[in-house]
């Protein structure tokens, strides 16, 4: 018999783990919006976004554009780094192409984030000073074109381009805590946010995020055997645990685990290396 994995305590026994494409469709936008025209029909291959502060008007980034997986999960062993990185350099805007996106191999995207010849991913703006967290895009690779949720009012779809402004807001580090008592005592514990680079790991119950744009943002938690455990290599599957509540600068953030959201590879097994 495999040995099982530990379980975060004093939970009750869990539910069958959830789908990863519920997991996904469970995710928040984190992102501020700027009303525009509603989204048409068109061809696009190319997303052309505005950067803009509260009252609407234009806002220099530098930094860079990050692309990521809806469903990628920034912790080591996964996949922490963009799949694509556009830079920005004091610009109030910047684009997007969908030759860059036809270049992605598949084995980039993860489970969850690929459904009937849709790719999702999200648009990290990563500015000095100033950023944004936009999700809801896709890319469809066979017809080398965009897609937009036709729910996103701050989106002109044009016949070659989407525009798009979106508010950047100020970078800040988030504090949350989880009593240690409800966590793993022999694996690490990291909380994360799908589809971004942004992931904190616990040092005693408290968890740091640095740099993220000032808004309400939506975590999940993961434990991963450490590579001197033995036991934990030999499992196949890890748990992700959704929390109580979102997670906003100031004060630091209390949370809860709550019920497992879904399950993913374990990359410490030797069946996913």
């Amino acid at each position: 018999m495999k040995p099982s994995a530990p379980r975060l305590r004093p939970m009750q026994a869990l539910q069958a783990a959830a789908l990863m494409a519920a997991a996904a469709l469970a995710l928040s936008a984190c992102d501020g919006r700027i009303a525009g025209t509603s989204v048409g029909t068109g061809n696009p291959t190319e997303i052309q976004l505005g950067f803009r502060d509260s009252s609407g008007a234009p806002v220099p980034v530098t930094g860079s554009l990050q692309v990521y997986a809806s469903t990628q999960i920034p912790v080591s062993g996964f996949s922490p780094q963009p799949l694509l990185t556009v830079d920005v350099a004091g610009a109030s805007s910047a684009s997007l192409k969908a030759e860059a996106f036809q270049g992605l191999a598949d084995s980039l995207w993860p489970k969850g984030s690929v459904e009937n010849g849709a790719y999702a991913f999200s648009v990290v703006v990563a500015g000095q000073e100033r950023g944004a967290i936009l999700k809801g895009f896709a890319f469809r690779k066979h017809e080398t074109r965009f897609v937009l949720p036709a729910a996103d009012s701050g989106a002109a779809m044009l016949e070659d381009a989407i525009r798009i402004n979106r508010i950047v807001s100020p970078l800040t580090d988030i504090t949350c805590v989880i009593d240690t008592n409800t966590l793993s005592s022999t694996w690490d514990n990291y909380l994360f946010l799908y589809g971004t680079g942004y992931a904190a790991k616990s040092v005693s119950g408290k968890f740091v995020f640095h740099g993220l744009p000032e808004a309400s943002h939506q975590v999940f938690l993961i434990s991963l055997p450490r590579k001197d455990d033995p036991i934990g290599t030999a499992i196949d599957s890890l748990f992700i645990y959704g929390v109580s509540t979102g997670i906003t600068s100031g004060a630091p953030n209390p949370l809860k685990v709550g019920e497992v959201q879904s399950t993913v590879p374990n990359p410490g097994s030797p069946k996913t290396k």
